[in-house]
């Protein structure tokens, strides 16, 4: 309490829902138990953030610190006050009404990028960390719809 913090974005699960969502469970707003909440726009920012003192914490993804690493901060100098929940990356979504061979064929491309094979790994490597897209089924982002439901429930309002 007392303390700044930085988020990523109102839009973010990783900068923003989730870490809200366990200060809350913790008894903490804040806009009211902070000095100063402040939304610095991409995780590089909220860790260069911490890192040069201008706010005391701030709500990143672990994906977040390797990118940070790799553009050489000091993340060794950052603690890891608390992990949150799983959140998927990612999502590529399709409207219900285009062809379903044209899905098939949307579907199958991105399946195709992996590090598995060069093509892939060329093509991943500009992304920063992604191994590859996977399918996946809607139930995969249940712990998101759990999380903005517990953000309700505890008050947090509506995003």
């Amino acid at each position: 309490a007392g303390r700044s913090i930085a988020f990523v974005s109102p839009n973010s699960a990783s900068g923003d829902l989730f870490a809200r969502v366990r200060l809350l469970a913790d008894g903490l707003i804040p806009e009211r138990d902070l000095s100063r909440v402040e939304y610095a726009g991409s995780h590089l920012a909220v860790i260069d953030a911490v890192l040069d003192g201008s706010v005391d914490v701030g709500a990143t993804f672990d994906v977040g610190l390797d990118i940070a690493r790799r553009e050489g901060r000091d993340v060794g100098a950052l603690s890891i006050l608390a992990i949150t929940g799983r959140i998927p990356l990612e999502a590529i979504v399709i409207h219900p009404s285009l062809d379903p061979a044209l899905v098939t064929r949307i579907v199958d491309a991105f399946a195709s990028l992996n590090n598995a094979n060069p093509r892939g790994r060329g093509v991943l490597a500009r992304l920063g960390t992604f191994s590859g897209f996977v399918r996946s089924e809607d139930a995969f982002y249940d712990e998101v719809r759990t999380t903005l439901n517990a953000f309700r429930r505890l008050g947090g309002g509506a995003p």
